[in-house]
């Protein structure tokens, strides 16, 4: 893939990489910041292990929209990689990951999306993983 079928956002967040990894991989944390803009979290759950699952449903004023997954690596406090299917997806699986590298600021956090339809589709979540990380680092802040 080229980078023109990537979806990459990086923040810096004034936290050590543990605590980023464990707002990623636990539900109350994913129920305050896991949705873009003015979107909410109505539901967040997560078996977070390698070949568990998790289950995202974010709510904007065009209705509730369910994000599913199943983890594929975890290596604490490093990197999270991990399916995503949504409506937005076509309902196929892509892959996320999320790179957290230690800083004197805090944590360097870079999230990767591959596997996206469209470019329609790219542009959407490079929008929403944006919005999601600015919620993240006011979050964390």
């Amino acid at each position: 893939m080229t980078d023109d079928d990537v979806v990459r956002v990086e923040r810096v967040l004034p936290v050590t990489p543990d605590v980023v990894f464990d707002a990623w991989t636990d539900p109350a944390s994913l129920r305050v910041w896991m949705a873009p803009g003015a979107s909410t979290v109505a539901d967040a759950e997560c078996e977070a292990r390698v070949g568990g699952a998790f289950r995202i449903v974010m709510i904007n004023d065009d209705g509730a929209f369910e994000h599913t997954g199943r983890y594929l690596e975890l290596d604490r406090p490093r990197r999270l990689v991990f399916t995503w299917r949504s409506l937005g997806t076509g309902l196929a699986d892509t892959e996320v990951t999320i790179d957290l590298a230690e800083l004197d600021t805090g944590t360097r956090m870079v999230i990767t999306h591959r596997g996206l339809p469209s470019a329609e589709e790219l542009d959407n979540h490079h929008d929403g993983w944006s919005g999601i990380a600015d919620k993240l680092a006011l979050t964390l802040g």
